[in-house]
């Protein structure tokens, strides 16, 4: 038969020559070098031709893919060399190309000792059958015999993830790591121990992946970290991987949107509008990256751009509540009472459990001085706003209207009412003490209330003005000053603050001291008629 063999078949013949011989003879020395004594070298081996002539064939049709025929010729080879490992592997091997993997497990079975890649015929052929326990047996004993076999690790740490054994896999992945320490194996080796919430020794597999490479390809592993110091509260090294992971992925709105929450608006509003800018450029159709560049312009105070950007979300959706609360927000702020009166009717008809509609509705009525409009809105608001807190707010807001308008005794009533709900609701202990201290009623009352306040919020300047009033009025002047300076080193920019300690100072006799603090709270407060007659006094 004429054959022609390629450089593969031909390498296949001289390894059967020496599988079937061992090392055809020993490396020529010079005369002086030769022993004296023989060499007991191994016994030799006859090649058979017909044996030899099958094993060629065989190597050569399965290198073409002809399994069938390949497998034939093997067992002829077999027949005149049964004790050959390799011809038996190799013959097992076809077996696996023909998918008859019974019979490649029955050959390979017959094998002693098993090699490594004996094994892995085994290994597979199980694994082809679903007979995943015997796999995993036979692809263990692979790396037990042959420690660099990054496949059979790649195989078994598929294995083990889709399991859910995450220290199997992670094992797995420690030696792919060991074997070939790419990027890419080591990133993987930290998700696999973020996972099993092995945090630390995830961030030194993910600084490990990007000190062998820091480029785009491996983006996501900044990504990754930044995660994990998310969930342990670092915001400072979270923000420096997620800038790291944004320069080098400019265009990914998972990773922008991300940064973007970690930006503070006292601190980096240029940055933060530029980068909501850049997300609604990336997604135009997302009305929520929209919505928060109109909140960013109003926490700015620059109302004209806001108003702009409230005005167009409307126009597209006209019943969307948070775009008509800010709408209304910033008319109040610009004094177009009408049209936020329109904007927050509209918003407690369409969401009437929704207490910012009904507090700001009657916001707007407290500016217009129609005190009537002003109550009927809040008390409108609690037949419909069931949410305790919520509810606690609209009747504080009640409370402090009667109040301004003078029905003291229902005002009163509204506070304690509210107070028997929520007893710690420091605002109306302090308001209910504050109100009661000013008229001069219940004065002990006044004080415990605002002495509980003042337990919840100790830092809370109003509460310690209050509290220092309430002294004023039992007498307690030296007390009371105390207080009230206390109160002032918080709040010195209050102009009822500065005049409580003028009258303190004017009630302990020291009258020089009075005028200085309220010529103080004059300063704050020109038009105040009552103190530029302190003052002439």
């Amino acid at each position: 038969m004429n054959r022609k063999y390629t450089y593969n078949a031909i390498l296949t013949i001289l390894l059967f020559t020496v599988v079937i011989t061992g090392c055809g003879g020993p490396k020529i020395k010079g005369i002086d070098e030769r022993p004296l004594t023989p060499i007991n070298e191994p016994a030799r081996v006859d090649i058979n031709p017909r044996g030899y002539n099958h094993f060629v064939n065989a190597s050569i049709l399965e290198m073409m893919g002809e399994y069938y025929m390949a497998n034939e010729q093997y067992r002829k080879a077999l027949a005149f060399y049964p004790e050959s490992i390799e011809i038996r592997r190799a013959y097992a091997s076809t077996f696996m190309g023909l998918h008859n993997y019974e019979m490649a497990i029955s050959e390979a079975r017959k094998i002693r000792p098993r090699d490594a890649e004996t094994w892995l015929v085994l290994a597979n052929s199980f694994y082809a059958m679903d007979m995943i326990d015997s796999s995993n047996y036979a692809f263990l004993k692979v790396v037990e015999t042959d420690t660099t076999n990054i496949q059979v690790y790649f195989r078994l740490a598929s294995h083990y993830n889709d399991i859910n054994d995450l220290d199997s896999a992670i094992w797995a992945y420690k030696h792919i790591a060991h074997v070939a320490p790419t990027s890419k194996a080591f990133s993987e080796l930290g998700n696999l121990q973020t996972r099993a919430g092995y945090y630390d020794d995830a961030i030194k597999s993910y600084d490990k992946s990007l000190s062998i490479d820091n480029t785009e390809d491996n983006a996501r592993t900044y990504v990754a970290l930044a995660l994990i110091y998310e969930s342990m509260d670092d915001s400072t090294k979270t923000f420096k991987n997620l800038k790291a992971a944004a320069e080098l992925m400019p265009n990914d709105v998972f990773v922008l949107d991300k940064l973007l929450s970690y930006y503070r608006l006292d601190e980096n509003p240029e940055e933060i509008i530029n980068l909501t800018k850049r997300l609604i450029s990336l997604v135009p159709q997302d009305d929520g990256l929209k919505r928060r560049l109109g909140m960013v312009y109003f926490e700015l105070d620059s109302l004209d751009l806001a108003d702009s950007v409230f005005t167009l979300l409307l126009a597209d959706n006209e019943d969307n509540i948070v775009d008509l609360y800010y709408a209304g927000r910033i008319s109040i702020l610009k004094e177009d009472l009408d049209i936020a009166k329109n904007y927050f009717t509209r918003m407690t008809a369409l969401a009437d459990s929704v207490v910012d509609g009904w507090l700001n509705l009657g916001w707007v009525y407290r500016l217009e001085d129609s005190a009537d409009l002003e109550i009927a809105t809040y008390q409108r608001g609690l037949d419909y706003v069931t949410n305790p807190d919520d509810s606690s707010r609209l009747l504080y807001a009640l409370a402090v209207s009667y109040e301004r308008h003078g029905y003291i005794e229902r005002a009163v009533e509204l506070f304690e009412t509210l107070l028997k709900k929520q007893p710690n609701h420091g605002p109306a202990l302090n308001y209910l003490g504050y109100m009661l201290a000013d008229r001069g009623e219940r004065l002990e009352y006044a004080r415990k209330l605002i002495e509980k306040a003042l337990q919840l919020t100790p830092d809370n300047g109003a509460y310690m003005d209050s509290y220092g009033w309430v002294l004023f009025k039992m007498g307690k002047y030296d007390l009371a000053l105390e207080e009230l300076l206390r109160a002032y080193k918080y709040i010195d920019n209050d102009p009822v603050v500065t005049d409580h300690i003028g009258d303190v100072y004017n009630a302990r006799g020291d009258l020089d001291s009075a005028r200085v603090y309220w010529k103080k709270a004059l300063d704050l407060d020109p038009d105040n008629e009552a103190l530029k007659e302190k003052l002439i006094r």
